[in-house]
C-alpha cells in the first residue's frame, strides 16, 4: 500500500513526513528523496512502523521496518 501510494486511504495507517529534528523541517536527503513514516494505529495504540524514502522520480525506497507487538493487558481482556 505504501509503494502504490495508498497508505493514506486507510485509517489504520498513519502516514506522516519525517522531520529533520528542530523546527519540524521535512527530512530530505542529498538526492532530493523525502523521508516518511507509516505507522499502524490500532485500537490498542501504535504498532509497527515503516520508514521509507520517496525519490523525486516517484520511486519508493524502504528503509527500516520496526515490528511492535501490541499486547493486551489482563484488564482489557473480554470476559
Amino acid at each position: 500500500m505504501v509503494a502504490y501510494g495508498l497508505a493514506q486511504e486507510f485509517c489504520e495507517l498513519e502516514l506522516e513526513p519525517r522531520s529533520a529534528g528542530q523546527g519540524d523541517r521535512k527530512l530530505v536527503r542529498g538526492d532530493g528523496a523525502e523521508g516518511y513514516r507509516c505507522t499502524i494505529v490500532a485500537g490498542q495504540g501504535r504498532g509497527s512502523r515503516l520508514d521509507f524514502w520517496r525519490l523525486p522520480s516517484g520511486v519508493v525506497e524502504f528503509a527500516i521496518f520496526t515490528a511492535i507487538r501490541l499486547v493486551r493487558s489482563p484488564d482489557t481482556e473480554s470476559k
